[in-house]
Parts: structure tokens; sequence; C-alpha cells
């Protein structure tokens, strides 16, 4: 030990010359004071590694969740648009059922009354004229008859496509409200997005694994889409705080609440208010955190709330 501490307690010299005609100039520094210096560099090195390494590994993640979010950002635009069209298939069968049902009508009403018309006659002063008549009337009876049976092997085809449709308008329409494709607020400031930021209370670069939302104190929180709330309470630094799962798929968690109108395992609709913005748990101020959450890992929700709009 005292041999450690006077070999630290000495010196080394350092000898500096520019040439050999020039005085030689000596410098001295502490042993203890080089070590402290080496490691001091030593530990820097290995920081600004380990801050390159997770600012890199961010970067990496940042960029595959952007790519699995535009394809999540064009699944949903094709599920609108498919039920657009849908839609709009729907209420043109319905338009040519309706149609074919009043022509059906008509025509059962027109048979009908050339039956009442055209009952059989006999007698001395039925003449040829008459018969023919009869006959011309008789042919385009028949004519009628063909349409009307025409109608009555066409309606059928299309309730069935009609029914299809809807079958599969209503699929859709399921899948659309399981989305969380609206905003969870009216308020549309946003403080703080998903991804890398400063921390705003240790200052240091942490993942933000949400949106920031600010607005006017309790501002009406909804839900995003159609689901079954799984939590509703107090959860630490997220303070009142909701979660609530859509599908197999999707969950939506909302926090900072300054009040909570949901209990866990109640239903909800997407637009259904679910609590109050406030400012509860580790907050800087009045505002709405919300994550969305795809088979478990956070995603960016700023693609879904701007589809939705």
């Amino acid at each position: 030990m005292k041999r450690l501490l006077k070999y630290l307690t000495g010196s080394w010299t350092f000898m500096v010359m520019s040439n050999a005609q020039k005085r030689v100039f000596s410098i001295k520094i502490p042993r203890a004071i080089g070590y402290l210096f080496t490691l001091f560099i030593l530990s820097l090195g290995t920081a600004l590694f380990f801050t390159y390494q997770q600012a890199n590994s961010l970067e990496t993640n940042s960029q595959t969740l952007s790519n699995q979010l535009m394809d999540k950002q064009e699944e949903l635009k094709t599920l609108q648009s498919k039920y657009q069209t849908l839609l709009s298939n729907a209420n043109q069968t319905k338009q040519k059922i309706d149609k074919l049902v009043t022509l059906q009508q008509e025509m059962n009403q027109l048979v009908s009354n050339d039956n009442q018309l055209h009952k059989g006659k006999g007698g001395d002063n039925l003449n040829i004229q008459q018969l023919n008549y009869s006959s011309d009337e008789q042919s385009k009876k028949s004519e009628k008859v063909e349409d009307l049976q025409t109608i009555q092997q066409s309606i059928p085809t299309l309730v069935n496509e009609y029914k299809e449709t809807v079958t599969e308008l209503k699929s859709v329409q399921k899948e659309l409200a399981r989305l969380p494709s609206i905003w969870p607020t009216s308020a549309r400031e946003i403080t703080s997005k998903f991804g890398g930021r400063s921390d705003p209370f240790t200052k240091s670069i942490s993942h933000h694994k949400g949106l920031d939302i600010a607005g006017p104190y309790r501002t009406e929180i909804y839900a995003t889409a159609d689901g079954l709330v799984k939590e509703a309470g107090r959860n630490g630094g997220y303070g009142n705080f909701i979660s609530i799962k859509h599908s197999s798929e999707y969950t939506t968690q909302y926090a900072h609440l300054d009040e909570i109108f949901v209990e866990p395992g109640e239903k909800v609709k997407k637009g259904d208010k679910i609590g109050a913005m406030g400012t509860t748990g580790r907050s800087t101020g009045v505002h709405l955190h919300y994550e969305i959450l795809i088979n478990g890992k956070h995603v960016n929700p700023l693609p879904y709330v701007l589809v939705g709009q």
C-alpha cells in the first residue's frame, strides 16, 4: 500500500525541445492527475460510444416503425375505399330491387286487369274482327306474363347479391370501427411527437412512446375505436390512465387525465367520451398523452389520427 501511495505521489517528467540548438523545456505532471485524466478520457469515450449506439438504434427503430406505419396507413385507406365501394354497390342493388318490385306490382295489376276485361265471349253477334282483336290482346297478355316471370326470376338473384354485399359491408364496417382512426380529443395542439426527444424532467434524450396533445383543462377525451376497457385508474407516472383493447392487434392508452368516465370491463364505441384532460402523474401541464400499440409494441399515433380526420 505504501509503495502504491509513493508511486502515485510521484510525477512524470516530459521534456520538450524544438531542435538541438535551443533550450530544453521540462514539464512535470503528478502521476495521480495523469491517471485521472486518462480515466476521464476513457469514460468520455465510452459514454460517447454508447450514446452513438443508442441514437443509431433509435434511428433504425424509427425507420422500421415508419415503414410499418406507411403500410398500416395504406391498409386503412384501402379499407375506407372498400367500404365506400361496397356501400355504393349495396345502394345501387337496393334501388334495382325496389324498381323491380314496383314493376312486378304494376305487371301483376295489368295481368289482373286483362283477365277481367277479356273473359270468354260467345253468341250470334261475335264476328271475325273481334276474334282477331282478342287474339292480339291474348298475345300482348302473354308477353306481359313472360316479362313478369323474368322480373320474378331476377328479384331473388338481386336480393342474394344485396345480402352478400351488406354482409361484407358490415364486416368492413366492424374492422374500421376497431381501427383507432380519429383524434382522441377536440384539441389539436401537439406539444411532443412520437420518438426521440429531450425529457422535460431529466433533459436527457429519451424515446417518447406517444403523442402529447395540449388543450384547455377538462377538455373531453374520446375512445378512438370500438373496444373493451382493460384498465381505468391510477398508473404511476401516467397519472389517471385508461387502456382500451380494440382487437387482437390494437390497443390505445390515454394518460394524465383529470377524470375517468369509464370502468374496466366496459364496452365503448368509437367517439364515446371516456375522460377529461388534466395534468395528473408525471406531467408539466394540462395535456393528453395518447398511445397506440400494435401487438404490444408502441407505434406513432400521428398517421392514424391524420388519416381519420
